[in-house]
């Protein structure tokens, strides 16, 4: 017969198992049905694994770096397997494996230009002034400087942007190949990303990026369908950070409670205190992230931004998200023009578009000055 307090202690856990179950209720449609992410409180590896796979529940990958394990669990025995899990002493905590999602606001209007004049239709650079800037600096930033652009991957053959493209990963694939594969959902959401950060100026009439001189990294968890999990775009952060990123620009999150969003949490936090700039789409759904809570944007530390879209006139777009405070800044994010796969251009809105601006603009200013926080 259990004791009382045993007793007790046992019931929480089960509370707490269903609790997990239904952390991320209102998203319920985004959980990836039995995948979960363990955090172990001990950073030893061995003692990560010494939680075997069983026939109820797979260990499928492991982050030695953030101290996190990807498990399957069968879903006869998911909650008996929850309740051992939390039971387990070294386990700090558990939570569903979710999908992350492109915060572009439409694929409608994407238009693949020819043409000098139609290529430099980059209102957004002359309304920040980084010619000004440029002008002033000597120059358009340093190669020294690397900004890691976690999305869709980029295609890292554009003659816009092969000068400034250096080894990145495909953690969506497993692979070391980060191209941006395109669809219907993804008209190549990181390519255009990554042109509005370091587009070369380099091709006649071609679109230029903040920070004309650059690294980028691309790091690809994104799919051709703008989706991604949340396991693959943490390890991707923690890639950026041990390979010498000082800058990452995330266009990308999820609206779920933080409790759920725990190990992305987790995740910015290690960016942030080894000094990495995270630069964070704020999303499009119109909404004040004082009162919603969308992640990675609302991971908060000493060296995050969080981006919300302005138009032509310094407007706010209707679907850009704003908080005043967890929301730091506006930047352009409405038709804007820049980088597509295949040598083409366009135009694409969203605070996916206004983020990859301020990271550029962050990168010339660590060529300048790198003890810039």
């Amino acid at each position: 017969m259990l004791g009382s307090n045993h007793f007790t202690a046992l019931s929480a856990v089960v509370v707490t198992a269903g609790a997990v179950l239904a952390a991320s209720g209102a998203q319920a449609q985004e959980r990836i049905p039995g995948e979960y992410l363990v955090k172990y409180k001990n950073r030893n590896f061995t003692t990560m694994l010494s939680l075997k796979s069983t026939p109820s529940m797979q260990i499928a990958d492991h982050n030695t770096f953030g101290n996190l394990l990807k498990v399957r669990i069968n879903g006869a025995q998911e909650i008996s397997t929850l309740v051992s899990l939390l039971k387990n002493p070294n386990v700090e905590y558990v939570v569903p494996n979710i999908k992350m999602h492109a915060q572009m606001q439409s694929v409608q209007g994407v238009d693949s230009v020819v043409g000098i004049a139609a290529l430099q239709e980059q209102w957004a650079n002359k309304q920040v002034g980084v010619e000004k800037a440029w002008s002033l600096a000597g120059n358009k930033g340093s190669k020294n400087i690397k900004v890691a652009v976690i999305d869709t991957g980029m295609d890292y053959t554009h003659p816009t942007l092969k000068s400034n493209a250096i080894t990145g990963y495909d953690f969506r694939d497993g692979d070391a190949d980060p191209m941006d594969l395109t669809s219907q959902q993804n008209p190549g959401h990181g390519t255009h990303c990554a042109g509005s950060v370091g587009g070369s100026g380099l091709v006649d009439g071609g679109i230029v990026g903040a920070s004309a001189d650059v690294s980028i990294m691309p790091l690809r968890f994104l799919g051709a369908d703008g989706s991604g999990d949340l396991n693959n775009g943490i390890k991707a952060i923690d890639h950026a950070i041990q390979n010498g990123a000082h800058v990452i620009s995330a266009s990308w999150g999820a609206a779920v409670p933080r409790a759920q969003a725990q190990p992305l949490v987790d995740a910015v936090q290690r960016a942030s205190n080894a000094g990495v700039i995270m630069v964070m789409a704020a999303a499009n759904d119109g909404r004040n992230n004082d009162q919603t809570e969308v992640f990675p944007t609302n991971a908060e530390f000493d060296n995050t931004i969080s981006v919300a879209a302005s138009g032509p006139n310094d407007e706010k777009p209707s679907w850009s998200n704003y908080g005043k405070g967890t929301v730091h800044v506006a930047s352009p994010g409405l038709d804007i023009m820049s980088t597509l796969p295949g040598n083409k251009y366009g135009k694409l809105s969203g605070t996916s578009m206004a983020t990859p601006l301020v990271s550029g603009i962050t990168a010339f200013l660590k060529a300048q000055d790198p003890s810039l926080t």
